[in-house]
């Protein structure tokens, strides 16, 4: 589907959506407690966006919680550890990366 996108940016060529026009989430998973979410973004890569489209580890926790909802673990599919597995380790979360 993104055959062109580089590894590790947030910027997307023109003809594909970019990061920032996603919402941070959305509903569950139909009859489960899964719920995906963008990537977050460490605090150095959210400076090359408009603050209002900032998500770190901590707004998305903030905005979870805002609509009731308790992370507990994360399954990151990204191939990369760049944005921000050691921030959500620092919380407490339960981590688990399986690069796809």
């Amino acid at each position: 589907m993104y055959t062109n996108i580089k590894q590790d940016t947030v910027c997307l060529d023109d003809s594909k959506p970019r990061w920032e026009e996603y919402s941070p989430y959305k509903y569950p998973v139909k009859g489960t407690r899964f719920l995906a979410f963008k990537v977050p973004l460490e605090q150095s890569i959210c400076f090359r966006l408009p603050k209002d489209k900032w998500l770190r580890p901590n707004d998305l926790l903030e905005l979870l919680d805002k609509d009731n909802y308790k992370l507990g673990l994360i399954i990151d599919l990204t191939n990369t550890a760049r944005y921000y597995k050691p921030e959500f380790q620092y919380l407490l979360l339960l981590f688990h990366n399986w690069p796809l």
